[in-house]
């Protein structure tokens, strides 16, 4: 994500209040009956078995062009890993781009996100902290910076373009 998806994505009308992409994990479906019961709507992507709810709408698995249509008209990026090991420690790709996207970011506790907040100023919404809609709504969240994470300046500062160029 770049400025122009970052602009694309405040200029958006919100269809959703929160999105989560990614795959099935033990518990996933509990927390997002749970966040949809409390009345928000959620929109669902990836490969996973359907959970039916009147508030979920699930688009199963998507282009990436096609995500990010989705993501920009969310609120809230959903995040949930399992804090078990090597789970735990592993880099979010997707809560990278939730912040890229300027998403607040809900999720449960574990060692990567705990780090990343903590190194990133960032503040996200903890899942057991949330009892209704209204604590979702007040939360303050802060969504850090991470335009030096952008997949084409990670690249080019690697120096593999230019080693390849060189052959």
């Amino acid at each position: 994500v770049d400025n122009e998806g970052l602009t694309l994505y405040l200029e958006q009308p919100k269809v959703f209040d929160v999105v989560y992409c990614g795959s099935n994990r033990d518990g996933l479906d509990i927390e997002i009956k749970r966040i949809a019961d409390l009345g928000l709507t959620v929109a669902l992507i990836g490969s996973f078995e359907k959970i039916e709810h009147h508030n979920i709408t699930y688009f199963g698995r998507k282009l990436p062009s096609e995500v990010k249509e989705i993501i920009t008209q969310c609120k809230y990026g959903f995040n949930y890993t399992p804090d078990i090991f090597p789970f735990n420690i592993q880099d979010s790709t997707k809560v990278i781009e939730y912040c890229a996207y300027g998403l607040g970011v809900i999720t449960n506790s574990y060692q990567w996100i705990n780090k990343f907040e903590q190194e990133r100023g960032a503040k996200f919404l903890r899942l057991e902290n949330i009892n209704t809609k209204e604590d979702i709504e007040a939360f303050s969240f802060v969504v850090p910076d991470v335009s030096d994470l952008y997949w084409d300046d990670l690249i080019s500062k690697t120096g593999l373009i230019e080693k390849i160029r060189g052959l």
